[in-house]
């Protein structure tokens, strides 16, 4: 507890000012897309969204139960995620409407650790995490 308000008290002194908060969800990953468009992802597949400058935020869920470790939107409409579920199964999700329908693109085995995604384009991405994946087709087969 005390090391919770140090820190709470560290971060608001050094001028962090807390934009969001929510005792049951946490949050894993932030990206922002431009100051006005910011997306992150956390526990159970859920997705916050804020799409003017951080004054309001949105959710939206996967309909799927995981953990997102990290986001990554190309631009304010095509993301994708990756996480894993309570099961130890590896997702790779996306949504092309700007985050309202995610698709699962892919499920691996226990094995495999989904950690980080990097897109150079809509096409080119890299998944790193126990292993290296690349894909030149956007995640589709």
């Amino acid at each position: 507890m005390k090391k919770f308000l140090f820190l709470s008290f560290s971060l608001l002194k050094s001028g962090w000012i807390r934009q969001f908060y929510n005792d049951t969800i946490g949050l894993y990953t932030v990206f922002p897309v431009d100051s006005l468009h910011i997306f992150a992802g956390g526990d159970k597949g859920m997705v916050l969204i804020s799409g003017d400058e951080r004054n309001t935020w949105e959710w939206s869920y996967t309909e799927r139960d995981f953990y997102i470790w990290d986001i990554y939107f190309v631009d304010t409409l095509k993301g994708w995620i990756v996480g894993k579920d309570t099961a130890g199964i590896n997702i790779f999700a996306h949504a092309g409407d700007g985050e309202k329908t995610w698709i699962i693109q892919s499920e691996t085995d226990t094995m495999s650790f989904f950690r980080h995604v990097q897109f150079i384009d809509g096409l080119r991405c890299y998944i790193g995490g126990k292993n290296m994946y690349k894909t030149v087709y956007g995640g589709w087969t």
